[in-house]
């Protein structure tokens, strides 16, 4: 089953929100993915909205929601003005899953012609919708009209399917007009029918490449168009890839085997031819059919061979009997030759080759896991490590700064100590403030030495001490 995701611009979205959003989508769908969806449909117009040349995008790339992988089929294209008179565009994604491809054996050619696939406008109001089952029969190859028109010689479709056979991994680059060339896809659709089956739904392209790619996105065909600023914006380097530049007079292709195919329309990969089988004398024979021209004629038939050998090494003894009386009568003959014996040892000997390889990607699975536990486990205790370091390292500058703050502070006091010793050693050599101690003794006190006294005092104090010694 196969979900959808459209998103344009509009009032309210599925998220209920305005301006560019998700107005449907599959139920069961997660705004995760809707938010991955976003990062493919990267778009910018050539020219003016609705007015022509401006070719949609469409494109088929690889993607992957984290649990399943899905082929992203997706339209591109710019619309009507929405509700704010602005430019619109609308991207409508279908994300298909194996079962699908499985389904549409002829590849994405079938969906690039199905017809209203894409949802080109979006009117109302938004709404979920359920699985969608793309159900289209296969279609014939048939020759390679797009590529005549665009190029004047179908053979160019088997340009770009030859490139990819031979190199996967390289780019193509294919330069074209929207003037000239109005229908890309139908040049894809041509060149997917020139691959085999099962290499149909691996590649990746963009019918209009006017953005660069996604990270980690893969696109093996990009058409763009033939213009300096487009080319440097996608990254355009035609010395890493192929270049195919539609603009310019093309001479005829060559004649390799897919060139013809394209041309006359034949399938280059053929279905293999049948072997009706018929009934013979005592089992059963077979008869090839070998085309000559329109008729059909009979090959001679091979020997015919015992029924015991349709058993195919006895696949349950009860089967057998049970369908002992019905094998006569088998639709399916095998020849009573060495190639069977051959086919049925190759068969064993594959089937042996992958269970061992089974068995060893198993091994190998079980020895990552392991590994990667180991991995966490170190990763771990390193970790662990490294946080006590830095705890430890947080506390050293703590311990630092409180260091140098108690520094500053003893410096600060024993200036302020300085300072005072200055002042106590200015205030000790002040004879005002700091006078000389009083006499011991009265005869210290009268002492003539003391040149401080005038002689008038000497006198007076000479006439006091005769009072008291006459007394």
């Amino acid at each position: 089953m196969a979900k959808e995701w459209i998103y344009t611009s509009t009032p309210r979205g599925l998220e209920g929100k305005e301006g560019f959003g998700t107005v449907a989508a599959t139920q069961g769908m997660s705004p995760q993915m809707f938010n991955s969806l976003e990062g493919f449909i990267a778009y910018k117009p050539e020219s003016q909205p609705n007015a022509a040349p401006n070719p949609p995008s469409i494109f088929y790339y690889s993607y992957s929601d984290g649990r399943s992988r899905y082929g992203l089929f997706a339209r591109v294209s710019a619309c009507e003005q929405d509700y704010t008179r602005r430019t619109n565009k609308i991207a409508h994604v279908i994300l298909v899953s194996d079962e699908e491809k499985a389904r549409l054996s002829s590849g994405p050619s079938v969906l690039l012609r199905a017809p209203q696939l894409f949802r080109t406008e979006w009117k109302g109001e938004p709404q979920w919708l359920t699985e969608r089952v793309l159900d289209y029969p296969a279609i014939a190859t048939a020759p390679a009209n797009a590529w005549k028109q665009a190029t004047g010689d179908a053979g160019w479709a088997a340009w770009l399917a030859e490139r990819y056979l031979a190199d996967p991994a390289k780019p193509c680059f294919i330069l074209f007009d929207p003037h000239r060339h109005q229908n890309i896809h139908e040049l894809v659709a041509e060149t997917l029918m020139l691959l085999p089956v099962n290499k149909r739904w691996e590649v990746t392209w963009n019918t209009c490449l006017t953005e660069p790619l996604p990270p980690r996105t893969s696109c093996n065909w990009r058409f763009c168009v033939s213009d300096d600023a487009t080319l440097r914006r996608i990254g355009y380097n035609p010395n890493n890839a192929y270049v195919l530049d539609l603009v310019k007079n093309l001479e005829p292709a060559g004649d390799s085997q897919l060139s013809q195919c394209a041309r006359s329309g034949r399938d280059p990969y053929p279905a293999a031819p049948s072997y009706p089988a018929t009934q013979g004398n005592g089992g059963l024979s077979y008869a090839v059919l070998k085309k000559k021209g329109e008729e059909e004629e009979e090959m001679p038939r091979s020997a015919t061979i015992n029924r015991d050998q349709l058993r195919l090494k006895n696949r349950g003894n009860n089967s057998s009997a049970n369908n002992s009386a019905h094998s006569s009568q088998s639709s399916y003959a095998i020849g009573n030759d060495p190639s069977f014996t051959a086919l049925m040892a190759s068969s064993e000997t594959r089937h042996k080759t992958l269970v061992y390889l089974m068995g060893g990607a198993l091994f190998l699975q079980l020895i990552a896991l392991v590994l990667m536990a180991l991995i966490y486990m170190q990763s771990r205790d390193q970790q662990k490590q490294l946080n006590e370091m830095k705890e430890i390292k947080e506390t050293q500058v703590t311990v630092s700064k409180s260091i140098s703050k108690l520094d500053e502070q003893l410096k600060e006091q024993l200036k302020q100590l300085k300072g005072i010793k200055k002042e106590i050693d200015a205030i000790s050599k002040n004879p005002v403030l700091n006078p000389p101690p009083p006499p011991n003794d009265e005869s210290e006190m009268y002492n003539g030495n003391n040149l401080d006294e005038t002689d008038s005092d000497k006198s007076k104090k000479r006439i006091e001490i005769k009072k008291l010694n006459t007394k």
